[in-house]
Formats: C-alpha cells, structure tokens, sequence
C-alpha cells in the first residue's frame, strides 16, 4: 500500500520552519479574564460541540492529525487543557498496544473562551512507518473535551507506528 503521507523533500524544511515561527510568537491568543461581577462563563459539553479533523502534517519521521473543537451551541463556554483521545480498530474496539499521552505545554494551558461559532484545537502526533516498530490500523477516533461527556466518533484510516502517541492541549485558533 503507497506512503498516504509521502512528501517531497521541501515539505518537512516547511513544516518545520512553520512550527519555529509559531514557537517563536508565544501565546498571542490568551483570553481576557472576566472583570469583578462578570457572570462565569461554565466549560464546554459534549452536547455544545462538534469535532472534525482538519488537516494533517509530517515531518522528520512524525505524523501530525490536526482537529478542531467548534462551539455549536448559542451559549459562549470554555475549554482548558486536552481533550480525551481514545483510537479504535476496525472492530470499534480501543486500539490494544498503543497509549494515548497529553503533552503539557504550560504556555497554552489558559482557559480558552469559545463564544457561539468559535472553536478551538489540537494535535494528535505519531511515528510514521519507520520500518522498526509494528504498525497499528486505525479505524476511528473518539474525542471527548475536556470537561468529560459523551465522545464524539469520527472514522478515519490511518496507521501508528509504535506503541505511543501524544495529543497537544487544546489552543486558539491562528489569526
């Protein structure tokens, strides 16, 4: 079966270059805090979001599913932290052998304020075919925000190499 994420060489210099720039700027996007008397903003449900994958990159040896969490409802929420991952084979089963992993990244970690139509998101990141350790098939997903609730279920075929992959905290949307 053909590489679904060979690129030309250039590609990952890009991919790499793009992800310096962004280390580099920090944390633009934090969110304001509420002034004295503000009514609390409560975290985000199951019921007030919808997740899709929105994209994919590779590089030096890594693959990267990008995801994002968008706020559905009528209702402004919030999100901190990650969101619950968990893979499943063909059989809908949790993928034996391979750990889900949060990375903590401390300068991301602020509560994001998703009003109506915002959204936010994160990263699953993976070895690629490596030719080492054994590949495992994915056949869904299931992402879960952070304040817990009902997973929502997309199915998406790929492969992970190795018995460990790392979802980034969640984060505000590049402007």
């Amino acid at each position: 079966m053909p590489n679904p994420f060979r690129f030309p060489p250039s590609v990952p210099a890009l991919i790499a270059s793009s992800l310096l720039l962004v280390a580099c700027q920090g944390n633009r996007h934090a969110p304001e805090k509420p002034s004295s008397g503000a009514t609390a903003v409560e975290p985000c449900t199951s019921a007030q979001l919808a997740v899709a994958q929105a994209g994919s990159d590779a590089g030096a040896g890594s693959r990267a599913l990008h995801f994002t969490l968008h706020n559905t409802s009528a209702h402004t929420c919030t999100l901190k932290g990650h969101a619950g991952m968990r893979l499943l084979d063909a059989a809908g089963h949790p993928l034996a052998g391979v750990t889900v992993k949060q990375r903590e990244d401390s300068d991301i970690q602020s509560p994001l304020t998703l009003p109506p139509g915002g959204s936010a998101w994160f990263q699953l990141i993976f070895p690629g075919a490596t030719g080492g350790p054994p590949c495992h098939a994915v056949s869904a997903v299931e992402v879960t925000p952070p304040s817990g609730g009902a997973a929502q279920r997309l199915d998406l075929a790929f492969e992970v190499c190795g018995a460990r992959v790392t979802v980034t905290p969640l984060q505000a949307p590049h402007t």
